[in-house]
């Protein structure tokens, strides 16, 4: 029998390194305050103060290829970058202080500039939260949103949205964000709709302007849909495969009635109630 001078000594618990420690801190901190977010307006204060909610973007090609020069083009990605150090500047600039009236006025300003900035981040990281990450159920189902377009002979196209895969059962969308996000804004629901809604088609509108015969490119109608998620215990390819058969069966696109009309006749837009009893003039017009 081992002597207690001779026992071993137990091995001490690993402790993090400094580095995996913060990095620990920095994501519940994240988590903590992105995932309560949605309990108070910080949206409005950003507007409210006049913030910047993202620094400037990187140029697009059509901005890259209007530059004279490499060295200007250069410059403007100089331009983006350096509005870095003023967005992440804490102190808030000229416009902004003068909406400080009161040291109450503090509070929501730090909490909109903090939670724009860890927004920002998600966004560069790929990994935006949102309340359904935190919500206390799942959801069992999802909106989808179709574009169909009407030309002035008579046809049709639908156009589906980079939010439907072309299989429901095997797909990967990856360095995608800036083409999914704005997607989101077309559903009725949606409190960006009205932008999101008028972009898409003003997109759409420079991408179809003519079909296969070469007729001009009339009105744009938006309407929504509602797939199924897989539920428990069932099989999940084949649930999946049914609601793409279903929401593929052509009787769909002419019996969805759309939320949103686009005529580009006076680039006007429409949205239509879907409580209404009566569609408008313009849609009947449309679908004669």
């Amino acid at each position: 029998m081992a002597s207690p001078e001779n026992s071993p000594t137990p091995a001490e618990p690993a402790r993090l390194s400094w580095p995996v420690f913060l990095l620990v801190c920095l994501l519940l901190f994240e988590m903590i305050v992105r995932g309560t977010s949605i309990l108070y307006p910080w949206r409005d204060w950003v507007r409210e103060f006049e913030m910047d909610r993202m620094p400037r973007g990187l140029p697009t090609r059509k901005e890259l290829s209007e530059c004279a020069s490499r060295s200007q083009a250069w410059e403007e990605f100089g331009k983006s970058a350096a509005s870095l150090g003023p967005y992440w500047n804490p102190l808030p600039n000229e416009n902004t202080r003068t909406k400080l009236r009161s040291n109450l006025d503090w509070f929501p300003y730090g909490v909109a500039w903090t939670v724009s900035r860890l927004r920002w981040c998600e966004s560069i990281a790929h990994i935006s939260q949102e309340w359904a990450m935190f919500s206390p159920s799942v959801g069992e189902q999802t909106g989808l949103a179709r574009a169909r377009l009407r030309f002035e002979d008579g046809t049709e196209k639908v156009v589906n949205t980079h939010s439907e895969p072309d299989d429901f059962t095997s797909f990967l969308r990856r360095t995608m964000g800036k083409r999914l996000i704005p997607e989101r804004f077309l559903f009725s629901d949606s409190g960006l709709r009205w932008w999101g809604c008028r972009g898409y088609c003003n997109l759409l509108e420079h991408r179809f302007p003519r079909n296969e015969n070469g007729s001009r490119l009339r009105a744009i109608m938006i309407y929504e849909f509602m797939v199924e998620f897989v539920p428990p215990g069932a099989d999940a390819v084949e649930h999946l495969r049914a609601q793409m058969h279903k929401m593929r069966h052509e009787s769909l696109v002419k019996t969805v009635r759309p939320h949103f009309l686009y005529l580009l006749d006076g680039r006007r837009s429409i949205f239509i109630d879907r409580d209404a009893a009566d569609e408008p003039a313009e849609l009947t017009a449309i679908l004669k």
